[in-house]
């Protein structure tokens, strides 16, 4: 049996830091994220503000009569028959789905209505690991055809061979939904077996004094009351409110597969290196794999000649885009176009926003290490860990690397903020500058991101083989886990590279003429004089992502995106470091790809992608920001109705209570929160802070197993 590969950790993306420091005689909260995809919520924002519901679950029949300006409900079952929309009709309605990805659930919604793909439209993705609800737009479908999923596939919501997605709530729109209109996500996480780990000033002096520890009960756990618990959530809390968190892009920006993260691919494609990233995202170790395509991966792994007997060793059922890819790399090299060549037609045909994600991933790497560097962290997650690292390290036996101090700092000269900030707070210099939109200014934060070929068969065919419950929880982001995002953000100027950085004091905003992207809106590198004036805080920085119209900062931050740029072989301005090294291309005198070989920045192909680059905000705040306490001894059951259930009691779904929930009954403790966030941030990269340690599905699934044997062993004694 093939050994799957390593996890991604944090420190291999660049998640070092912390918004807030800890002090170490202090207990620290601990406990389990997505131990059950139930106790993870995600409601999408509308544009009102309000967090959308599903409120209503009309089957096909109860839809039919209804003209698309009305909303199904039941009354209007007896209503007569209406004519098929025209394709210019569009109706918009909420999508409530269970343990799906998104694009799973778009394609069921497909099959049921027999409508094509391209007639759905969303703001953002959401958690495949967790109950979501968000809004879908469909132009040229009925309401009665969608409404088909709510009765197909056998039974109620959660059986087997249940869909486990619903819709509802239809309204006549004039236009469909796009992803600018993300407004950001409300998030409800329940964290279970939630307790005190003990000091690491008091451990030693435990571990000494323990006579005998069963080797399933975490040490160093303080036996701690319900009192106890609630005042440390409150202090977490209370931290969290007034310093906020890192905003880190999440682990599942990057994927899964160790061996071949996204950000990888990204690099790959940037430096003209086409084939090389053909075969990370057809890496043998991709996690989920059957046998058969593994095998067939690692012969193209091996000779890019063994294409042909590779696509004859791929299934027909759920390799569908791999065998397209495959099938396109073999005809194009028997017609001549060399490996590269092959290479660049394979991934031509490859969905545009999968490569656009793969880049935005390496601009997300680039953002968290230069974050981690302004917060004073070297940039360790510059290269990628290998697979052997110290597996310790997960299991939680270490103490955080990196605790920031940023709560004690100030801005400091060459930090960037935005030029709008700095002319309402009255720097004469760049007085008159328009607020920025925002949306258009920073990479999303797509988080059930489809990431491999695997994923992207799986959603595609009509049957995907898939053990819903056994996979290991996702990193959360809402959009994580975390935030919600709005995926398609390569061209739509999120992120950047350098601009005018020289001239601190000045507004910079370099436009290209070659490349039709949004442009980032400007920003103001602060002086000296700004930085000590008192008029700015932490809170207004702003961390360029790389491309070709950005300002990089006066500080550590610029150093530590060339750095990280210069270990995967570019400058900031894109351009080789050295054509004659190992990398170059044999069949390329410059080291690059010839059909992508031009005298534009490497961070615009036309034709392929463009990216002008953006900022994005250093720390985050959570908005709405709530908790509660929950005793209960069942792990298995649900502790957060969701809107499913609320419709079978016929009530409306009440908003989540702050108050702690004090219970006589239950030897187990949760920590239910809820908050919203905008569509770029991620709610893990929140709760990291808020426990001040990782949440990294690895470390999560080994403590849940823990503790569950813990609490199995204490109930047998």
């Amino acid at each position: 049996m093939v050994p799957a590969a390593a996890d991604i950790c944090e420190e291999d993306v660049g998640i070092l830091a912390y918004a807030a420091a800890h002090s170490h005689s202090d207990s620290q909260l601990i406990g389990c994220f997505q131990q059950r995809y139930a106790d993870f919520h995600v409601r999408e924002i509308n544009d009102r503000g309000e967090a959308v519901r599903l409120r209503s679950c009309p089957t096909a029949r109860e839809a039919a009569g209804l003209p698309q300006g009305c909303e199904p409900r039941l009354a209007d079952s007896a209503a007569p028959q209406s004519a098929a929309p025209s394709t210019s009709q569009v109706v918009h309605f909420h999508m409530y789905k269970e343990n799906r990805t998104t694009a799973d659930a778009l394609q069921q919604l497909s099959d049921a209505s027999r409508a094509p793909m391209s007639a759905f439209a969303v703001c953002g993705t959401k958690d495949r690991r967790a109950i979501t609800v968000q809004r879908v737009s469909a132009r040229g479908v009925s309401p009665s055809r969608v409404c088909r999923i709510n009765e197909k596939w056998g039974g109620p919501l959660g059986t087997n061979g249940s869909s486990r997605v619903r819709v509802g709530d239809f309204v006549a729109a004039e236009r469909a939904l796009t992803l600018a209109e993300s407004r950001g996500n409300q998030f409800v996480v329940i964290l279970r077996e939630i307790t005190l780990e003990m000091p690491r000033s008091r451990a030693h002096d435990h571990e000494q004094t323990a006579v005998q520890q069963p080797a399933t009960q975490q040490p160093a756990t303080l036996e701690a009351t319900h009192q106890q618990v609630e005042a440390r959530c409150e202090k977490a809390l209370s931290t969290l409110r007034a310093h906020g968190f890192v905003n880190y892009f999440g682990l599942q920006r990057f994927g899964k597969n160790g061996a071949a993260p996204s950000h990888m691919v990204g690099a790959a494609l940037l430096r003209g290196q086409v084939l090389r990233a053909l075969r990370l995202i057809l890496h043998p170790d991709s996690p989920g794999l059957k046998s058969a395509v593994r095998e067939a991966y690692e012969g193209f792994a091996r000779d890019a000649g063994a294409a042909s007997a590779a696509l004859s060793a791929l299934p027909t059922r759920g390799c569908a885009m791999a065998r397209r890819v495959l099938s396109t790399f073999v005809h194009a090299r028997a017609d001549g176009a060399g490996d590269e060549g092959a290479a660049t037609a394979a991934l031509r045909v490859m969905p545009r926003r999968l490569l656009l994600l793969m880049l935005n991933a390496f601009q997300a790497f680039v953002f968290n290490c230069a974050a981690s560097s302004r917060l004073g962290h070297g940039v360790c997650g510059m290269r990628h860990a290998p697979a052997g690292r110290d597996a310790r390290r997960l299991e939680g036996d270490e103490a955080p690397k990196a605790v920031g101090q940023t709560s004690r700092e100030r801005v400091r000269p060459g930090d960037l903020i935005w030029a709008s900030t700095a002319a309402a707070r009255g720097v004469a210099a760049v007085a008159g500058v328009e607020e920025p939109s925002g949306e258009g200014s920073t990479l999303s934060a797509t988080s059930d991101v489809l990431l491999s070929l695997a994923d992207l068969a799986a959603a595609q065919d009509d049957e995907p083989e898939r053990d819903l419950e056994a996979e290991t929880p996702a990193g959360c982001e809402g959009d994580g886990g975390d935030s919600g995002g709005r995926g398609d953000s390569g061209d739509r100027g999120e992120c950047g590279d350098r601009g005018d950085s020289g001239d601190r004091g000045e507004t910079t905003s370099m436009r290209s003429q070659t490349c039709a992207a949004p442009l980032p809106p400007p920003v103001y590198t602060l002086t000296e004089a700004d930085a000590a004036s008192g008029l700015f805080s932490l809170e207004d920085v702003l961390i360029p992502l790389p491309g070709h119209a950005v300002t990089y900062p006066g500080n550590a931050a610029a150093a530590a995106c060339a750095e990280v740029l210069a270990s995967h072989g570019m400058r900031l301005d894109l351009q080789r470091v050295d054509a004659g090294s190992a990398g170059a291309r044999e069949n390329s005198p410059d080291g690059l790809d010839p059909a992508l070989n031009h005298s534009l920045p490497r961070w615009c192909v036309p034709g392929w992608y463009d990216l002008p680059g953006g900022y994005r905000p250093l720390l985050a705040k959570p908005d709405r920001l709530e908790s509660r306490l929950v005793r209960y001894t069942d792990h298995t059951k649900a502790l957060e109705a969701s809107d499913i259930d609320h419709l079978a009691r016929h009530v409306t779904a009440p908003a989540p209570s702050p108050q702690v929930t004090e219970e006589t009954a239950g030897s187990r403790l949760a920590w239910c929160l809820s908050f919203e966030l905008p569509s770029s941030a991620y709610a893990t990269m929140l709760l990291r802070e808020l426990l001040h340690s990782s949440i990294e599905s690895a470390k999560m699934k080994r403590r849940s197993k823990l503790m569950l044997t813990d609490h199995y062993r204490k109930g047998q004694t």
